[in-house]
């Protein structure tokens, strides 16, 4: 099935669900180039450290319209209707998912909203970023739209993955960067993309 675009309505509510959990951990978020994006399209890539990071991106972009890559696991039932319903789309993690990119490029060109995606594609272990699929440049140069960067501080230690996801009583903030406009992904090779999206995925939450 086509994504579908996301429906306002039930982004409000999602948004308003996230906000009690945004004012708990003081959320908070600094930008980076971000006025050369503007309301364009964009893809949006961030690190994936647990359960919280869907709430603050809505924290961050809402009411900005998003389509979501999602674990096709976690859209199973009535949750999975719903996930449709704000824009998730699903994919199947660690092999190649060959419907993916006509996937993004039709939220990006036909539903004309951005893309959520997280890279790594699962939690982190270690407070660090895990492996990336290679050449994740070359998927920026295909779609030829501005590309986001998130990433958050203090989200790995709220709620670590090693410790069976306890809620810990921390503050979180994050940083969004505009990594490359449009025009930059065209001028640069997918080598100089890749570099630059390594160099930004090279945090570490425990230094």
């Amino acid at each position: 099935r086509k994504p579908l675009k996301p429906q306002m309505w039930l982004m409000t509510i999602v948004h308003i669900v996230c906000g009690f959990t945004l004012r708990n951990i003081k959320f908070s978020y600094t930008t980076e180039r971000m006025e050369l994006v503007g309301d364009q399209p964009c893809l949006i890539l961030m690190n994936h450290s647990s359960f919280t990071d869907m709430k603050l991106a809505y924290g961050i972009f809402y009411p900005k319209k998003m389509g979501i890559i999602t674990s096709v696991d976690a859209m199973t039932g009535i949750l999975g209707k719903l996930m449709r319903l704000i824009g998730c789309t699903p994919t199947h993690k660690y092999v190649p998912d060959l419907t993916l990119f006509k996937d993004i490029e039709y939220m990006l060109k036909e539903n004309k909203t951005s893309v959520l995606m997280y890279p790594e594609a699962g939690y982190s272990f270690d407070g660090c970023a895990t492996t990336m699929p290679a050449r994740l440049g070359t998927l920026m140069k295909r779609l030829g739209v501005p590309v986001v960067t998130v990433i958050t501080q203090g989200a790995f230690h709220r709620d670590p993955l090693y410790n069976m996801l306890q809620i810990r009583k921390i503050k979180v903030s994050a940083h969004v960067k505009c990594l490359a406009t449009a025009e930059e992904v065209k001028e640069k090779s997918v080598e100089e993309l890749d570099a630059l999206l390594a160099q930004e995925f090279s945090f570490d939450n425990f230094a």
